[in-house]
């Protein structure tokens, strides 16, 4: 469970209401010691609000750093973690400053954290056996044993163009995007790891007309 506090931008005015928000988790990163697992990332908070006394409405993106610890009495530095996270809620709050305006954002997320930790040990095998009072016929069976081959992290760039539903409408200026990656295949080739999927992608943004200033959009590239 993270718990942190977001100050909304001196040039915004004070929350009147919360209309809408959504956070996404970047940047995660993994450390190991004896007996926990340590991870840190940030949490991009977006928010749209309405603003106190006649504000209109407002929008910010702010990225909040969070660090959780894990006790795992297993873990041990010589191993290789594999961690999958994701948030599965976000409740955001209004809270008041030291001098009790309110330009506090209080952001919980709860966190759901998949660890995987990898190690090699050595295995004794019974290569042979005798008796001194009997002959002895051995059954042989052919196993398999799991080696590690590699560790690597890499990222694979998407660019794809959109084109907003309604063509009338000019956008004035994107407040937020948001992209969730979905694997929908991985194949071992002779050049490597073929890994096929999905980004569902969400945005936020200003147009020029009155009637609807605000608009979202979704798309699967």
């Amino acid at each position: 469970h993270i718990r942190e506090e977001v100050q909304i931008p001196s040039n915004k005015p004070n929350v009147g209401q919360i209309l809408w928000q959504q956070a996404q988790i970047f940047g995660m990163e993994t450390r190991i010691a004896p007996g926990e697992v340590t991870i840190q990332g940030e949490i991009q908070v977006f928010l749209v609000y309405a603003g106190e006394e006649s504000g209109g409405l407002q929008w910010f993106v702010e990225r909040v750093p969070y660090q959780c610890v894990f006790e795992i009495p297993e873990a041990d530095s010589s191993l290789i973690p594999y961690v999958t996270i994701r948030s599965q809620s976000l409740n955001c709050s209004l809270g008041n400053d030291a001098d009790g305006e309110p330009r506090v954002i209080l952001a919980e997320a709860d966190l759901r954290a998949d660890i995987c930790l990898y190690g090699e040990r050595k295995q004794e095998l019974i290569s042979d056996t005798y008796a001194l009072d009997c002959s002895l016929v051995l059954e042989k069976d052919d196993i398999s044993l799991m080696g590690l081959r590699m560790k690597n992290e890499s990222a694979c760039r998407v660019n794809e163009t959109m084109k907003i539903q309604n063509p009338d409408q000019d956008i004035l200026q994107i407040c937020a995007g948001f992209g969730d990656a979905g694997i929908d295949h991985r194949e071992i080739t002779e050049d490597g790891i073929l890994v096929e999927g999905a980004v569902k992608v969400q945005l936020l943004y200003l147009t020029s007309s009155d009637q609807t200033p605000i608009e979202a959009m979704e798309e699967v590239i």
